[in-house]
């Protein structure tokens, strides 16, 4: 068994393995090679090869490595597999780092996976990890109420011209006839619904009133600063329960949005679905914060060498002194 003093030059992973996913291997090789292609894409040291075991580069390589094992074994318990377009782009990605054969490989692959398992996800509502996301997300937002809509969306200085088209007998649910001004629908499915607090609130309260009739337009300022335009006939509100199908819909827009992030709902719930086993010299897996560093080791210090020389002890005596009293 190893101690807390012996842990720097004991792992239980002596078959190079830096880490385990549900018994899938991660090589210690592979952390060093992403280690040593990241710092070197960025300026840092060439050669961190024990370095790994002890920094935060090391660590933070074999985090990354962990999380592609893990969505590779999602994946492949959806039966999917990344597409050629998803394994391009992860090649793309990895251009500016010094990745070769099987390391290079592995990685490409990881990244790939990522991404395929938040597109996979959005067809495999059903399964255990489907089921597990859509319950995260709807724990995750504690007032479900929606306002609804169908309509279309654009610059506002093409409103008089998309006004003309609606005059003229277009349908707001037929975006081809909005294209060539530059509209497209608010929501390929048609209706298009979101929380109150994800629209301005003129948006909000429009959507909400279906006292109106017809087709209404309200003009808003997007975070850049822009005005648009939204032609829109009124949804009302809604309640999202477990289980309708409208939550699917919100948790592929929430995974969609999160992809830019780098925060995955998708990824979050399968890492707390698997087990996850870190050679000790890197520290412990937690499956909120990632890879825990070792705690260094502390020397004990005698409780009788806690009490300075010379000084009155616990115990109301005086201390030993060091030198002669001189007389």
């Amino acid at each position: 068994m190893c101690s807390a003093v012996l842990l720097a030059g004991c792992s239980t992973f002596e078959n190079g393995s830096a880490a385990t996913v549900d018994g899938k291997s991660i090589p210690i090789t592979t952390v060093d090679a992403l280690t040593t292609a990241v710092n070197t894409a960025k300026g840092g040291p060439k050669n961190p090869s024990n370095a790994t075991l002890n920094g935060d580069d090391g660590r933070s390589a074999l985090g990354i490595l962990i999380q592609f094992a893990v969505a590779e074994q999602a994946l492949a318990g959806l039966h999917e597999s990344p597409t050629a377009d998803e394994l391009q782009a992860a090649d793309q990605q990895l251009q500016q780092l010094k990745l070769t054969g099987k390391n290079r490989d592995l990685v490409k692959t990881g990244l790939a996976s990522q991404s395929a398992l938040d597109r996979a996800i959005t067809d495999h509502w059903a399964t255990p990890l489907g089921r597990k996301v859509l319950d995260d997300i709807y724990a995750s937002q504690p007032n479900w109420e929606q306002v609804c809509a169908t309509g279309i969306v654009g610059s506002a200085d093409k409103r008089a011209d998309v006004q003309k088209l609606i005059d003229g007998g277009a349908k707001l649910t037929d975006g081809a006839a909005f294209q060539a001004a530059g509209f497209q629908a608010l929501s390929a499915t048609g209706e298009f619904c979101t929380t109150a607090d994800g629209v301005p609130a003129d948006l909000a309260a429009g959507f909400a009133d279906t006292a109106t009739t017809g087709v209404q337009a309200i003009e808003f300022k997007n975070q850049s600063g822009q005005t648009g335009v939204v032609f829109f006939i009124a949804g009302g509100r809604r309640t999202v329960k477990r289980g309708d199908r409208a939550l699917e819909d919100v948790a592929a827009q929430a995974i969609s949005s999160a992809a830019q992030s780098g925060r995955s709902p998708v990824m979050a719930a399968a890492i707390r679905r698997s087990t996850i086993a870190v050679d000790p010299r890197f520290g412990s897996y937690d499956p909120k914060k990632g890879i825990v560093p070792p705690i260094a080791p502390t020397t004990t210090v005698p409780a009788s060498r806690l009490v300075p020389q010379g000084a009155v002890s616990t115990n109301g005596s005086a201390g030993t002194a060091t030198s002669g009293s001189g007389g």
